[in-house]
């Protein structure tokens, strides 16, 4: 579904987010980026979409090379983004909202998709005449799922899924993505819940200061006691008093 090569991304002035990095992520597969802040985990997901700029290396989608190609086009060929922060239209409904989700979608089938969204999460249903600036902010990320969800994606990327969110809304985000997946959807998740998500996860992959130190089956993360420690640095491996 999705192949990185060598690649290298950053911003202006010359900044390198990422470097080196090889990745590849199989369709229906669920596979999550993690590591410290700064890693480069978000510039790699806004590299695929088309808002980081690439500086070497390639990225393959279904087989074909993404480089030069508009961020529409990306859309139109089966990638959809949640970023960081949702960057929903707060004086749009959210009605209105998802249909700016669905703008490559013929309008006649914007309407089921739209029933889609609300048998994943029941909240909009009942908010859907609300401006999205209204709704809290583990409504306002389900909408921000639901708008991508619009676009009838092959591959969903989502940045910091749980960021600032309680845990029963995480749990219901996860659960629209669980099923989601059975239907054959194609995940890339950024997130900062490492637990949460390496339970959910297929494989894993840590980066640190843009590169690959650590990349595998997410269950040997789960059952290694000293991975947090040892590649997120979260706890201390020897197991001592701080």
């Amino acid at each position: 579904m999705l192949e990185l090569t060598g690649l290298r991304c950053g911003y202006a002035g010359d900044i390198i987010a990422v470097q080196d990095l090889d990745l590849t992520v199989g369709e229906g597969e669920t596979f999550a980026l993690i590591g410290p802040n700064g890693a480069g985990k978000s510039s790699t997901i806004m590299a695929i979409a088309g808002h980081v700029s690439v500086m070497a290396g390639d990225i393959r989608f279904r087989g074909d090379s993404l480089l030069g190609v508009p961020v529409e086009q990306r859309v139109r060929r089966g990638l959809a983004l949640v970023p960081e922060g949702r960057r929903l239209f707060p004086d749009l409904t959210v009605v209105e909202n998802l249909q700016v989700g669905g703008y490559t979608i013929p309008v006649g089938r914007q309407s089921a998709l739209q029933e889609r969204v609300f048998e994943y999460f029941p909240r909009l249903a009942q908010r859907r005449t609300q401006s999205a600036g209204s709704l809290s902010g583990g409504e306002q990320q389900m909408l921000a799922i639901g708008r991508a969800i619009m676009a009838e994606p092959r591959l969903l990327m989502i940045d910091e899924l749980s960021l600032g969110l309680m845990p029963k809304v995480v749990d219901m985000c996860y659960s629209a993505l669980a099923q989601l997946r059975t239907e054959g959807l194609t995940l890339l998740l950024v997130e900062q819940n490492t637990d949460r998500v390496l339970k959910f996860a297929d494989r894993v992959c840590v980066l640190e200061s843009g590169r690959v130190t650590w990349a595998g089956i997410a269950q040997a993360a789960r059952n290694d006691p000293t991975f947090s420690s040892r590649y997120l640095g979260i706890g201390d491996p020897a197991g001592s008093e701080p």
